[in-house]
């Protein structure tokens, strides 16, 4: 089993990162300045593929000018330097010249100075024109710049300055319209996607019906999603391609509910999350090289998996393989940082699962589990196996959970195998036991 400082540097050499993350890995984490796990949130939250602003990042970090709760304002806020200083509305390039308030400051600056030709160039370039009459000017916004400008005075997410959310409707496959009524009366936003249909938010962000839409004379069928084919070309027009042919993202991949059967390309790295829930994907293999990794959530719920072969051997974020037809949890990486969610499935015991998962662990709502043998070793939060056929507790857990353990609803006879020591609540009702003997010797609050 791989320590997660272990992984980070052998994945990170395998993927031939830079000289500056290999210099930043010998001045920062060799030394103890820094835990494994904030290295790699760090490489995570710097925006370009050369890596060039890490060693900035963990200086920033170690000397207090920014806290670990910033990491997504850092990751943003290095996105619009980098794109201020190309069109150069900021001249001093040097990012070590700046703490991350003098950065913020720079770049806030910066964003003021909009000239009238790059606002020429929005109109032209940056928006797609749906309707211009006497009293409605619709348009697509395609950028993000294009969306804080054309959005001016509301209250939207998507026309904030920061934590703009434009790029995130974007990756999960929303296409954003602006209605400006030509009489100022107020705008309207529109998010139209496949499978979600359409909603309608007014300039306080409020979400309104589109039959509000219908009494302004404005015809519902100019809002239109993307296609399936469309969606999945706008999401590989990201990514990275790889010499061996496959692909990676800093970013996120969202394939949700697009009627998949299949992932329709092959990837090595997924900084961010990677979803696919909602398709009727049946297998893994061949999607991910031997190397591969995903930074945030692998969420695969609502498929139809019997395997979880071909996975990434490193998963950063919460992994959820809910509702599928898993016979088995064979394939599953040996550490889950944080949530593990397997309920609603059709293995008979948890053989192949992660031994230790940083959170929650859940694997209840399926009544083919017989057993909890080979399930995982540690647990950090809560464990989750009611609403099952268990008839005894052999193969929990063994440390001191932080929160609770619920087996209720199955045909547990003794309580033998149950952990010691719970945060939390122990619940155990509407099974058949006769003697609590063998349960926790401690439980913090409930026990029922």
């Amino acid at each position: 089993m791989h320590s997660l400082s272990t992984y980070i540097i052998t994945s990170l050499n395998k993927a031939d990162v830079c000289e500056g993350v290999k210099s930043a890995e010998r001045r920062y984490l060799d030394t103890n300045k820094v835990d494994p796990a904030t290295f790699y949130d760090m490489v995570k939250q710097d925006p370009t593929p050369q890596k060039k602003y890490i060693e900035w990042l963990l200086g920033e970090y170690v000397n207090a000018n920014y806290m670990k709760s910033h990491f997504e304002d850092a990751r943003e806020l290095l996105v619009k330097f980098e794109e201020l200083t190309k069109k150069g509305l900021i001249q001093n390039k040097d990012i070590y010249t700046y703490t991350f308030d003098k950065l913020k400051t720079a770049v806030e600056d910066a964003e003021k100075l909009t000239t009238k030709s790059e606002l020429k160039r929005l109109h032209k370039k940056d928006i797609r024109v749906v309707q211009d009459d006497a009293e409605y000017l619709i348009i697509v916004p395609l950028t993000k710049e294009a969306a804080i400008y054309y959005g001016k005075g509301t209250r939207w997410c998507t026309s904030a300055r920061t934590h703009n959310a434009f790029d995130q409707y974007a990756d999960r496959g929303y296409v954003l319209y602006y209605i400006i009524p030509k009489d100022d009366s107020g705008k309207y936003a529109v998010t139209v996607s496949e499978g979600r249909g359409i909603t309608v938010y007014n300039s306080n962000d409020d979400q309104i019906d589109d039959n509000n839409l219908i009494i302004m004379g404005i015809d519902l069928s100019l809002f239109k999603p993307l296609t399936a084919d469309e969606q999945i070309k706008k999401i590989e027009a990201k990514l990275a391609k790889n010499s061996d042919g496959s692909y990676s993202t800093n970013g996120s991949i969202d394939l949700i509910d697009l009627n998949l059967t299949e992932i329709p390309f092959r990837l090595k790295e997924v900084l961010g999350d990677f979803i696919c829930s909602h398709n009727s994907i049946a297998t893994f293999k061949g999607v991910f090289t031997e190397d591969s990794r995903v930074g945030g959530r692998f969420l695969c719920e609502y498929n139809k998996l019997t395997s979880l072969e071909g996975i990434p051997d490193y998963i950063g974020g919460d992994f959820l393989c809910i509702h599928n037809e898993l016979e088995s949890l064979e394939g599953c990486p040996e550490v889950i940082y944080r949530d593990f969610w397997c309920s609603s499935n059709k293995f008979t015991s948890l053989k192949g699962s992660p031994k230790t998962v940083g959170r929650s662990f859940s694997c209840g709502d399926s009544l083919s589990l017989v057993s909890l043998e080979g399930g995982p070793d540690q647990v950090g939060w809560n464990y989750y196996c009611e609403n099952a056929s268990l008839t005894s507790l052999h193969g929990a857990p063994t440390n001191e959970l932080a929160r609770g353990f619920h087996c209720a609803n199955n045909n547990i006879a003794s309580l033998v195998g149950a952990p010691q020591i719970i945060g939390e609540d122990f619940n155990c009702v509407r099974n058949n036991l006769r003697t609590l003997e063998g349960g926790p010797i401690i439980v913090k609050r409930d026990y029922n």
